[in-house]
């Protein structure tokens, strides 16, 4: 049976790089949106240096 141990292992492992994924994904897009934000107050040249 280690087949279908290394399976649902697999799947798991899977499942635990997808949330991570979608973690990351969504503290990007957040600081992405911090940094909008910021941009919007600042001129865009002191935000490029």
């Amino acid at each position: 049976m280690p087949n279908l141990m290394t399976r649902v292992l697999h799947l798991r492992w899977r499942g635990h790089l997808e949330k991570h994924r979608v973690v990351s994904v969504f503290l990007t897009s957040n600081a992405s949106r911090q940094l909008a934000a910021q941009t919007e107050t600042q001129p865009a040249a002191s935000v490029l240096v």
